[in-house]
C-alpha cells in the first residue's frame, strides 16, 4: 500500500506543476510580459519530471514509475493528465486510466 501512495503523491505533483504553468499562463499580460511561456517539451518534461520524483522517492521504484508514466503518456495529453490530477485531489478517487496503469505495470515491483 505504501507504493500506491507514492503513486498518488506523484499524481497530486502533477498537478501542482499544471496550476503552476496555468498560473504562468494567467499572469502573461499581452502588454507587459511578466514570464514567457512555457514550451509544450519543457512542460511535458516537468510533468514527468515531477511524477517520477514523487512516485520513486525512496529511489526503489524508478521502473514501476517509469512504466506508469509512460503508460498515461501514451494515453493522456498533459491537460488530460493535469485535468485527472486535480479530479483525484478534488473526489479522492483514482481516475480509471490511473488504476490500469498501476495494473499494467504492476510485474515492474
Amino acid at each position: 500500500m505504501k507504493t500506491f501512495t507514492k503513486i498518488m503523491a506523484a499524481f497530486g505533483g502533477i498537478a501542482l506543476i499544471g496550476f503552476i504553468v496555468l498560473l504562468v499562463d494567467i499572469a502573461n499580460d499581452p502588454v507587459e510580459e511578466v514570464l514567457p511561456s512555457p514550451s509544450p517539451e519543457s512542460i511535458s518534461e516537468s510533468f514527468r519530471d515531477a511524477y517520477i520524483e514523487g512516485c520513486n522517492e525512496d529511489g526503489l521504484y524508478l521502473e514501476y514509475c517509469s512504466c506508469t508514466y509512460s503508460y498515461l503518456d501514451t494515453r493522456t495529453s498533459d491537460r488530460e493528465l493535469m485535468n485527472l490530477s486535480l479530479d483525484y485531489i478534488e473526489t479522492d478517487i483514482l481516475p480509471e486510466v490511473m488504476v490500469e496503469a498501476l495494473l499494467f505495470c504492476e510485474d515492474k515491483l
